[in-house]
């Protein structure tokens, strides 16, 4: 077959000359199908085959994405960050291995009936004030104070009678689910407490404490306080070795059954208590050490006064109840 273009000459079956490109007779080429005249040129772009089951795929892979991130968002909301690590906690000395426990002593008061909640107040509250003089006389001054700091309001058994404290330096680890007011308050204590000056130097940190105070549901106190007593809304775990040195203490507070004044009062309470003061007593209803539940929100002049009794030098761990009222009352009648 002649190319009707070149006048070169092909095969009868060819539909486009080898030379020119030209096509061969018309009436060959409609013989062909027509299919088979198109150009064979490369797709760029094939089809996707399968394309239904990659559908699916996308489907399947996009329920997965969406169900891992309500996953995070219902394990965030379950587990929160440990506040702990909260920024606004200053940075404190990592702490020294703790001596193994020797003994226990029993937690402070907290009411066993719910009182009628009130509302939460919008501002933060004040720092506690500074210790001043002894506002009852002499003679109310040492049994209370016997009372109150070398006797427990629970158990206490052969321990009773004997003076204990802390001697080393005092680290607190605030952890759970603490208010800004809670944080705040419990700092405007420590201050107030370390303006003192006889107490071991009482620090916030991070981690290492050896003085822990957790904010917790009421259902959750017993997890972070060995020995609580049901009913309490505030408790602490206080142990000592066998110089009656105390070297650990546990805290904890409940959240979800209090309101912020509620809380200041427990946190006045336990953490005071947390220093060797471990009774209360129905005597003196301005005191922290009130047995009846209130919602004292400062320490009274004598709640400091028994303080720097027990953070006198001329007292010691381990000092029994007869020596220490001689130590005591040689101290307050010389004091000018």
């Amino acid at each position: 077959m002649l190319c009707p273009k070149c006048g070169r000459t092909m095969p009868d079956e060819n539909l486009f000359c080898t030379e020119c490109g030209g096509r061969m007779s018309a009436g060959v080429a409609q013989s062909i199908p027509a299919y088979a005249a198109r150009p064979c040129a490369r797709q760029k772009y094939p089809k996707r085959k399968n394309g239904s089951h990659a559908a699916l795929i996308a489907v399947f892979c996009g329920v997965i994405m969406i169900a891992a991130v309500l996953g995070v968002l219902v394990l965030f909301k379950a587990f929160p960050p440990d506040p702990a690590n909260d920024p606004r906690m200053p940075p404190g000395a990592e702490a020294s291995a703790m001596p193994s426990r020797t003994n226990t002593a029993a937690p402070s008061y907290a009411p066993s009936k719910t009182p009628r909640p009130v509302p939460s107040p919008t501002r933060t509250a004040e720092p506690a004030p500074k210790p001043t003089p002894v506002p009852v006389e002499y003679d109310e001054v040492i049994p209370y104070f016997c009372e109150i700091a070398l006797y427990s309001e629970y158990g206490g058994g052969s321990t009773n009678g004997i003076v204990k404290r802390w001697e080393e330096p005092i680290k607190v680890e605030i952890r759970g689910g603490y208010t800004k007011q809670d944080y705040d308050f419990l700092l405007d204590h420590i201050d107030a407490l370390n303006a003192m000056g006889c107490i071991p130097s009482i620090a916030v940190v991070k981690s290492g404490g050896n003085y822990i105070v957790s904010f917790v549901p009421l259902k959750k106190i017993p997890r972070v306080v060995p020995g609580y007593v049901e009913g309490n809304w505030g408790f602490f775990c206080i142990n000592w070795d066998d110089r009656y040195k105390i070297h650990e203490v546990h805290v904890g507070i409940a959240t979800d059954v209090t309101n912020q004044l509620q809380r200041n009062h427990l946190i006045l309470e336990e953490f005071t208590q947390g220093l060797g003061l471990l009774n209360d007593s129905p005597r003196f209803t301005d005191s922290i050490f009130q047995a009846e539940w209130t919602e004292i929100q400062e320490l009274s002049k004598l709640d400091y006064q028994l303080i720097a009794m027990l953070y006198n030098p001329l007292l010691e761990p381990g000092m029994a109840e007869d020596k220490a009222v001689e130590a005591l009352t040689k101290w307050l009648y010389t004091v000018e």
